[in-house]
């Protein structure tokens, strides 16, 4: 079986387009340090390649703006309107 996963990394990233998360440590999904879920380069991998037992979860929160931004990277979704200045 087969899994697409999306890269996390803790070197920050900035973007025009929304498709890098930011996402703080917490006990819950087990990440040291600040790290950023990069939605706009996703991996194909046998699931048999991971860990059998995930360090830890995204908050539904943090989940909810993965699934955002995995749209947009995806063309699926429009562009947030940026804020205003």
């Amino acid at each position: 079986m087969k899994v697409i996963v999306a890269d996390i990394t803790s070197r920050e990233r900035t973007r025009a387009v929304p498709t890098v998360v930011p996402v703080e440590p917490s006990e819950e999904n087990g990440l040291a340090d600040r790290s950023y879920v990069v939605c706009h380069e996703l991996t194909t991998l046998v699931r048999g390649r991971l860990d059998v037992e995930p360090v830890g979860r995204l908050s539904p929160e943090d989940m909810w703006r993965v699934e955002v931004a995995l749209l947009v990277a995806l063309g699926a979704a429009p562009l947030p309107r940026a804020p205003a200045a």
